[in-house]
């Protein structure tokens, strides 16, 4: 048994303290004792292989402390990289999503704008029955809709059910 020993807590059990030295209480005991922030800490040496890195030399444990330390800083700034490039790509997707809902805002003004173009000297009584006809919603049966102050007519007529109508009205 040696008299003095040198670890280095165990990083997998989250004892990630310095280097640390522990002296044998005494000649014929198996205990080892060591300060660690003003506490007194023994420990038998089966104890301290399980919690903790042995070394023989105080040189060999703060090796292996700054080997370890230089490890977790390069897996530190290896996650810091991943969060930021998560958080770049996160940004660039929410861009791309916002100028997606611009364009189909655009899309929708324009189509609305044709929309009323077309049907602004058709009767609306004859404009909500052709867009009953074709669609089947019965919002366009109500006395009190109009299609053509409806700036959300899209939530009840799709695209193609838009283009079926203006060759209805082509008809009429």
């Amino acid at each position: 048994m040696l008299k003095t020993l040198y670890t280095v807590g165990k990083v997998e059990i989250g004892n990630i303290t310095g280097v640390l030295t522990w002296k044998r209480d005494s000649k014929f005991s198996k205990k080892y004792t060591t300060f660690e922030n003003k506490f007194k800490i023994s420990f038998p040496l089966n104890a301290i292989n399980e919690r903790y890195e042995v070394f023989n030399t105080l040189k060999e444990a703060e090796q292996f402390f700054a080997k370890r330390k230089a490890d977790e800083k390069v897996a530190r700034d290896e996650q810091r990289r991943k969060e930021h490039n998560a958080t770049a790509d996160a940004a660039a997707a929410s861009k791309l999503l916002l100028q997606n809902v611009r364009v189909i805002n655009e899309i929708k003004v324009n189509v609305l704008k044709e929309f009323r173009i077309r049907t602004i000297l058709v009767p609306v009584p004859k404009l909500k029955k052709a867009m009953f006809s074709i669609t089947g919603n019965k919002q366009f049966n109500k006395w009190s809709y109009n299609p053509t102050t409806d700036d959300d007519v899209f939530r009840f007529i799709s695209l193609q059910q838009i283009d079926e109508l203006y060759e209805v009205l082509n008809f009429i």
